[in-house]
């Protein structure tokens, strides 16, 4: 993709605040305030990589979970619940902008919900 597109209007920033890390989180506060590092709200990236290692753990264990593993499972489960409900509202608002500016740069649309044409049946086993 041509990042140059979305570079022209700001909406790359609003793409490179749906991922996980330093960089990559939203960083507004749930009434949309700027917060500080400490506060901010965690990326989509970073809650489905806490949720595979939970499963990870979850699969390997031979007993019961722990209640740290249930505390952790928890802690995802919240954030979920603030990451889903801006993923949605991005789906919403934001890609039908990116898709305009697409189409005027006759480039194809994006289709979040598209299935790749070469998806594997199975994950990455080792």
């Amino acid at each position: 993709m041509d990042h140059a597109i979305l570079g022209k209007s700001g909406l790359a920033s609003s793409v490179i605040g749906l991922g996980g890390g330093s960089s990559g989180r939203f960083g507004l506060a749930k009434g949309g305030t700027k917060t500080d590092a400490t506060k901010q709200l965690p990326g989509i990236d970073e809650v489905s990589g806490e949720a595979a290692q939970l499963y990870n753990e979850l699969e390997q264990a031979d007993a019961i979970p722990t209640a740290a593993l249930l505390a952790a499972a928890a802690h995802v489960e919240e954030e979920a619940k603030e990451v889903l409900p801006r993923w949605e509202n991005f789906k919403q608002t934001q890609i039908p902008e990116m898709n305009r500016q697409l189409q005027r740069e006759h480039h194809p649309a994006i289709q979040p919900n598209q299935r790749p044409a070469n998806m594997p049946e199975e994950g990455d086993e080792d």
